[in-house]
C-alpha cells in the first residue's frame, strides 16, 4: 500500500504545482483569472496523470524484472542490508573496497578506513537519477560486521526501478562469494532492446491513441 501511495503523494504534489504556475502564467500574461484557474486544473491534473502513470508503470514492471533474477521482493526507495565476514576489521574493509570496484555502475568510492566507513557513487542513467551508497563496519568477537544501505542521490526520487535492491543484494553476493556475485551482475543485466521497449512503449501508444482520436 505504501508503494502506490507513494505514487498517490506525487501525483497531487506534481498536479498541484504544475497547476499553480499554469496558473499564474495564464493570469500574468493573459489577463484572465477565471480562465488560468480553469486551465490550470485541467492542465495540472492531465501533466500529472501522464507523468505520474508513464513513472508508475516503468518502476513497477523494471521492478518486477529485478525481484524475478533476485528473488526478493521489496517496494521500499531505500534498502539495507547486512553480512559478517569471517576475517578481521582491516581485511573486510579491504575485500569491500574491492567488491564495490567490481560493479560496473559503481563510478567513485571515498573509503574512510579511520571512521570504518565507505562511501560510493554510481552513475546516473536512464532509469534513475543515481544511487548513494554506503558500507558500515563494525569489529564484533572474530568477526565484521558489514552493513550495506543503499539509496537514491536525489531525495525527492519517488521511482528507483529497483536500482537500490539490486545494488545491496550484488554487494552481499559478492562478499559471499565473488563468483556467484559477478554471475548476478550478469543475470540482472536487463538487454537494452527490451529496455527500450519497456521504455518507449506508453509514449508510443500514447502517440496512437492521440492519432485514432484526431482521425
Amino acid at each position: 500500500m505504501s508503494y502506490f501511495l507513494r505514487f498517490f503523494k506525487f501525483f497531487l504534489q506534481t498536479a498541484i504545482i504544475f497547476g499553480i504556475l499554469t496558473c499564474s502564467f495564464m493570469v500574468v500574461f493573459r489577463g484572465g483569472i477565471n480562465t488560468g484557474i480553469s486551465l490550470g486544473i485541467k492542465l495540472g491534473l492531465i501533466f500529472s496523470i501522464c507523468l505520474t502513470g508513464i513513472g508508475l508503470y516503468n518502476d513497477y514492471i523494471f521492478r518486477r524484472w529485478v525481484f524475478a533474477k533476485l528473488k526478493v521482493k521489496n517496494f521500499d526507495i531505500s534498502q539495507r542490508r547486512e553480512i559478517y565476514l569471517k576475517e578481521n576489521l582491516m581485511l573486510a574493509f579491504s575485500r569491500t573496497l574491492n567488491v564495490l570496484r567490481i560493479i560496473p555502475s559503481v563510478k567513485q568510492i571515498n573509503p574512510d578506513i579511520i571512521a570504518r566507513k565507505i562511501s560510493a557513487k554510481t552513475g546516473g542513467s536512464i532509469l534513475s537519477f543515481g544511487e548513494l551508497i554506503e558500507v558500515e563496519l563494525s569489529q564484533e568477537a572474530k568477526k565484521t560486521k558489514v552493513v550495506i544501505y543503499s539509496m537514491p542521490r536525489l531525495k525527492a526520487t519517488v521511482a528507483d526501478c529497483g536500482k537500490n535492491i539490486e545494488n545491496v543484494e550484488i554487494i552481499t553476493a559478492l562478499l559471499k562469494d565473488e563468483r556467484i556475485g559477478k554471475q548476478l551482475i550478469q543475470k540482472v543485466s536487463m538487454p537494452s532492446i527490451i529496455r527500450l521497449v519497456i521504455l518507449f512503449l506508453p509514449f508510443a501508444i500514447s502517440a496512437l491513441v492521440f492519432i485514432f482520436i484526431n482521425n
